[in-house]
């Protein structure tokens, strides 16, 4: 009859199973934090690859403008925001160049601030 009794009792307590909960919530928890930190860090790259394409696309454009008729770099920086609306991070965008054909262009967002020169040739006409 005792060994009826003790096989009738076998199994896990409510402490032991309140504690494994316990583990696996903290466990659960972790995996969450870590999962939005990993996200983070993907926005995060992607704005910056974002932001090099367009400088990319902004020196390429201003190269072009260089070689072919006047020099209207504000024109310019209007046509490319217009073809990057779409595409654009929050933030400011903007290209500025000097007489001398400096330009700088600058990508401002909430986690990506990078400024890009590019000194075009003045070439003789």
């Amino acid at each position: 009859m005792q060994d009826k009794c003790r096989h009738l009792a076998a199994g896990f307590t409510l402490v032991e199973v309140l504690l494994s909960l316990v583990l696996l919530s903290v466990a659960a928890l972790g995996l969450l934090q870590w999962h939005a930190v990993a996200n983070g860090a993907a926005h995060k790259a992607y704005q910056q690859t974002l932001a090099q394409v367009m400088a990319a696309d902004a020196a390429e454009r201003l190269w072009m403008a260089s070689l072919h008729g006047p020099w209207q770099p504000e024109s310019l920086s209007h046509e490319w925001q217009q073809h990057w609306s779409d595409f654009f991070m929050e933030g400011d965008h903007e290209i500025h160049c000097t007489p001398q054909r400096l330009c700088h262009i600058q990508m401002r967002s909430s986690s990506v601030s990078q400024d890009y020169w590019v000194q075009l040739p003045r070439l003789a006409q």
